[in-house]
């Protein structure tokens, strides 16, 4: 009996660390989303537990959401369905009515998108209002005006084409996500923002304040204009 109920329960839930190395994020993200409810979980004792990924979200893991067919979700979940084709109008009402079965945790598989790179770099702290203000940058997470989180820091999608002489120009260096001040997400064509981009991208901050408002923007723009 105590074999059966410990294979179930090992079956059904993952420790912290195991649930962070399977989704790709970090620990503190992973137990501040616990704490938010953005997780489904619980605390035994002092330690949470995770309910185990879904089989569809690790297949889905493994092959992300294309850059355009993200894109269309977000003009979905922002009501501009009209401007959709068919196709892409019935894949982004499936997903968004996946998003409000699932909750805001669903929204994590679409952080990694194929033909988006992210690039952490570092910028001189003086920098940073100049960065802010280049029109080769399209601002999202922490750095856009639909965000209600501040901090000194950049996180824009910028063009291929225009990567290297931001680089260039700013005088950007490799950094670490962790000592990162600047967030450049390389895709063929910057995207118009909508708050969906906006929340996924405040997720990769994975501290609990962006969580937060991540949350606060699914919540009062995507899942109200979707549904």
């Amino acid at each position: 009996m105590a074999e059966s109920f410990r294979f179930r329960y090992d079956s059904a839930m993952m420790s912290v660390q195991e649930y962070a190395q399977e989704a790709k994020v970090s620990e503190r993200s992973v137990r501040a989303r616990l704490e938010r409810g953005m997780l489904q979980g619980r605390k035994l004792g002092s330690r949470w537990v995770v309910d185990a990924l879904p089989a569809a979200h690790r297949s889905n893991a493994g092959r992300p959401i294309s850059f355009d067919a993200f894109n269309a979700l977000a003009r979905y979940c922002d009501g501009q369905s009209s401007v959709l084709s068919a196709e892409e109008r019935r894949r982004a009402k499936e997903r968004a009515s996946a998003i409000q079965v699932q909750g805001p945790a669903s929204v994590e598989r679409y952080r990694a998108r194929r033909g988006l790179k992210v690039h952490h770099l570092q910028a001189p702290p003086a920098e940073i209002p100049a960065i802010l203000e280049d029109s080769a940058l399209s601002l999202t997470g922490i750095s856009s005006d639909i965000s209600q989180v501040y901090g000194s820091m950049v996180d824009a999608y910028v063009s291929s084409q225009d990567l290297e002489n931001i680089i260039f120009l700013y005088n950007l260096l490799p950094a670490s996500v962790d000592s990162a001040n600047i967030i450049l997400r390389e895709c063929d064509e910057p995207p118009h923002i909508l708050p969906l981009h906006v929340a996924v991208d405040l997720l990769d901050l994975g501290d609990p304040r962006s969580s937060a408002e991540a949350e606060r923007i699914l919540q009062d723009s995507v899942f109200k204009k979707a549904s």
